[in-house]
């Protein structure tokens, strides 16, 4: 019994060998990875740390003017939090793939223009600074 068990898991383990599982996550993956490198500091504490500025950084997100029925629709201007930690780990991603470890968030702001009722963005700064002064 022993033996057929071995035999029948080694059976299953060498048919799926050569399977390939795809899926539509490695984008976010990578982004949360690449994030969860990028340290965010003040303005005050990359001078302390005299870190390396890099590059400014962007992120935004239109919402629609338009409901899927092409009906024109009007909201309050808020920003919401989870918007807000949205868009900074996109600009934690950037400043990652500007080859920097640390970012400065200046400002998160609304606007809208005639596509948008809303366009939520954030901008920023990367940085390099020495992991053995953090």
């Amino acid at each position: 019994m022993k033996y057929l068990l071995v035999m029948v898991t080694s059976i299953v383990l060498l048919s799926c060998s050569n399977v390939r599982f795809d899926s539509n996550m490695g984008p976010f993956i990578r982004a949360e990875i690449s994030s969860s490198v990028v340290e965010q500091y003040t303005m005050q504490e990359i001078r302390h740390y005299q870190g390396d500025f890099i590059s400014s950084v962007h992120s935004e997100v239109c919402l629609s003017n338009t409901e899927g029925d092409g009906e024109s629709i009007t909201r309050p201007v808020h920003f919401s939090a989870s918007a807000r930690s949205h868009l900074i780990r996109e600009l934690q991603v950037n400043t990652q793939l500007q080859g920097g470890n640390s970012l400065v968030v200046h400002s998160c702001n609304v606007r809208a223009n005639a596509e948008c009722y809303q366009i939520q963005e954030c901008n920023g700064s990367a940085y390099w600074v020495d992991q053995g002064k953090s």
